[in-house]
């Protein structure tokens, strides 16, 4: 139902409004509301995922909820930090095991890996060394094998910003 939201590719339709009147409250405008983009935000899935965890889709709808990506492609390293943060390391705190894990954290490695890159380097690219400590810490519960070189980028990271 939630996904069939982002579907509808008019949102003047009567089929979207007829939708909208029963289901309005699940969505939101992205960050771009004159571009006519109608989403189901990220909380509504965890919502979902909260109430259903121990049923068997329920980690398809925590991998929902943290695949939202930024709403715009102007986004400094703290905020594709803080994005990371709000995607796979919410997805690894509550499903260390889960199915996406090692998804996850190909996405955060490679992430992560761009950052360590350029961290600390400019003041655009600074980063909060207690957020970097943060999402290491994060990590504590998960044993898949990628996230050693997750730890080993943020300890770079650690390196470059040690403030």
């Amino acid at each position: 139902m939630l996904d069939s939201a982002a579907l509808f590719k008019d949102t003047s339709s009567p089929d979207f409004q007829t939708w909208q009147n029963l289901h309005g409250s699940l969505l939101s405008n992205a960050a771009e509301p004159n571009q006519n983009a109608v989403t189901v935000p990220p909380e509504e899935y965890w919502k979902l995922f909260q109430a259903n965890r121990n049923e068997l889709w329920a980690d398809d709808a925590a991998w929902a909820a943290s695949s939202w990506g930024p709403y715009s492609d102007e986004c400094d390293s703290g905020c594709q930090f803080s994005w990371i943060g709000r995607r796979d390391a919410e997805y690894w705190k509550e499903l260390p095991k889960g199915r996406h894990i090692g998804e996850a954290l190909a996405r955060a490695n490679a992430g992560v890996a761009d950052l360590a890159k350029t961290a600390c380097d400019s003041p655009r690219n600074s980063l909060d060394h207690k957020d970097i400590i943060a999402m290491r810490d994060s990590l504590s519960r998960v044993t898949h094998v990628a996230k050693l070189k997750l730890v080993k980028a943020l300890d770079e990271i650690a390196r470059r910003c040690p403030n």
